[in-house]
């Protein structure tokens, strides 16, 4: 038993936990009554508040699509319920919510991958909305040709200003437009906030390529000459577009025309 814990028995966890009772109290919210086991009481309430919100959104989504739910697989319900009762916001917790109704849908038009829960849980808010902004304008994922030119579907691959233009147009920037700082013609004020945007936008497009959503993909920027320089365009992967699909809500049947 080390020094600490032979400490902690000697005065008791209440009292161990007393010093930090104002701490405690602003981060977590509410009167401490009991220092000690106020963290498991308050975590449990909050949980079960969130899984019940859980269970709305869901049985919403199976009355909307009109679903006959079959089970769905502990690899993926499990994890679901235990993130999803970890979060506040209304965005995740819609994304949740869809992710099990797609996987309770017998037809399976969206299948929920056992991945897929493992990668929602590591996403914030702002992923999450630039993502459904990004698919929102394409129906796949794009495709090379062989001669390094982009297929039938180019409109779904962009530039890094194009991403910028998405990401800004849903929301996520504090400035309309995202580019260089240029002092003598921005405000101190303006270039700060588009520094701080570049800043976010990088780490949600180095966040959703990590988990393989969004592909970096390069190419020759000429045939011609000693160029060598690569250009870099970017694309939903097929596990993208299979993912945001499954976190969208759960489509409806068509209902049958009388005859």
């Amino acid at each position: 038993m080390t020094d600490d814990e032979q400490q902690l028995l000697k005065v008791g966890a209440e009292s161990a936990f007393k010093p930090f009772a104002n701490l405690i109290e602003r981060l977590f919210g509410g009167p401490v009554d009991q220092v000690g086991g106020i963290w498991e009481d308050r975590l449990k309430v909050r949980r079960q508040i969130r899984q019940v919100k859980l269970m709305q959104k869901l049985s919403a989504a199976l009355k909307e699509a009109k679903i006959d739910a079959q089970p769905i697989p502990d690899s993926i319900w499990i994890p679901v319920l235990q993130e999803a009762s970890l979060q506040d916001d209304e965005t995740l917790q819609s994304q949740w919510a869809n992710l099990l109704a797609n996987a309770a849908d017998p037809r399976q038009l969206n299948p929920v991958l056992p991945s897929f829960p493992a990668i929602l849980k590591e996403l914030t808010p702002r992923e999450v909305k630039f993502l459904c902004a990004l698919r929102a304008r394409g129906d796949g994922p794009a495709r090379w040709g062989p001669d390094g030119k982009a297929g039938p579907q180019d409109s779904q691959i962009y530039d890094r200003g194009r991403l910028q233009e998405i990401y800004a147009r849903a929301g996520l920037a504090r400035c309309s437009r995202l580019g260089r700082v240029t002092h003598g013609v921005h405000s101190d004020q303006e270039n700060e906030d588009i520094m701080l945007d570049e800043r976010e936008f990088s780490i949600v497009l180095d966040v959703l390529k990590r988990h393989g959503i969004v592909e970096e993909l390069t190419y020759p920027a000429s045939g011609y000459g000693m160029d060598t320089r690569l250009l870099h365009k970017y694309a939903l992967s097929e596990l993208g577009v299979a993912f945001v699909d499954a976190c969208q809500s759960a489509k409806a049947t068509p209902d049958t025309p009388e005859r």
